[in-house]
């Protein structure tokens, strides 16, 4: 382990054998940046639990305290603001230290973890991942199907390499790149619409929505592509994302709601050699490419 700025001789040893994980490190800098728990949960992608178990771990690895608690938030101690600077320190030394070392092609692509919703998916995987898979033979992809707050979570943990989300909570860590727009809206086979609505619970369900489905039926079904394949073969109306009622050919039978980005995030220290960056830059202009095809 690179340490630029050196602690003293007890605080070191006490440094070097807790061996934190990156994801780790991030916490306690956006707790050092925020002093508020609550904040700093929202930028890493944790629960306020989670990122507390994370501190207490820490601290009991140090044998120190490094932040005090108070109604009012969290603030380091003098021992934690030297542990923090040399957080730092490691962080920008290992970003310099790739930046500096050419690697070779597969560095870094190997394995390539990618997350986003099934509609997303069903939607630009068909027109992407054959052209991806051609170009990178020897990369193995790994694919994760979850809503976009939960992939945008594992991409700031490093959980995830990429993923395709709508309407990402903004955080100074992750690179966010928008492609494309989507949209909820009430869908059928022709353009009449009947009084039962079927729908997901992965959809926000906004005031503009209950205001025009407030009389109808709503029957929960959690599969955008049952739903659509229902509607596609019955009388019954489904509130479907864009991209899901236009992959089956559907007649929308409401105005938009809820239009949101269609954006490609990733975190700022993934993507940092020549052969990463063309990668990154490859998804970003297949996705521009297919975006309204």
């Amino acid at each position: 382990m690179f340490i630029i700025r050196m602690m003293n001789s007890d605080l070191m040893n006490k440094y070097v054998s807790w061996s934190p994980f990156r994801y780790e490190i991030d916490c306690i800098l956006a707790c050092a940046e925020h002093g508020n728990i609550t904040k700093a949960a929202e930028r890493v992608g944790l629960t306020q639990a989670s990122l507390s178990k994370v501190l207490q771990k820490t601290e009991s690895s140090l044998g120190l305290k490094v932040f005090v608690r108070s109604p009012r938030g969290i603030k380091l101690t003098a021992s934690g603001k030297e542990f923090v600077q040399s957080l730092k320190n490691i962080r920008n030394h290992w970003t310099q230290f790739a930046q500096d070392n050419p690697q070779d092609e597969e560095y870094g692509l190997s394995e390539i973890s990618v997350g986003t919703h099934s509609s997303i998916a069903g939607s630009y995987f068909p027109k992407i991942l054959e052209k991806m898979f051609l170009q990178y033979p020897r990369t193995n992809f790994k694919f994760d199907f979850s809503r976009s707050v939960e992939v945008t979570q594992k991409v700031a943990r490093s959980e995830l390499d990429i993923g395709l989300v709508v309407n990402p909570v903004r955080n100074p860590e992750l690179i966010a790149k928008k492609f494309s727009y989507g949209y909820l809206a009430l869908w059928g086979k022709d353009k009449t619409p009947s009084q039962d609505v079927l729908y997901s619970s992965d959809m926000f369900l906004g005031e503009k929505i209950l205001r025009v489905i407030k009389n109808k039926r709503l029957i929960e079904m959690n599969d955008y592509y049952v739903i659509a394949n229902t509607i596609k073969n019955s009388s019954i109306t489904g509130l479907l994302p864009r991209q899901v009622g236009e992959i089956f050919g559907l007649h929308m039978q409401s105005n938009r709601f809820l239009v949101v980005d269609m954006t490609l995030i990733y975190r700022k220290d993934r993507f940092h050699s020549p052969h990463q960056k063309a990668f990154i830059a490859k998804v970003s202009q297949l996705l521009m490419t297919y975006k309204d095809s």
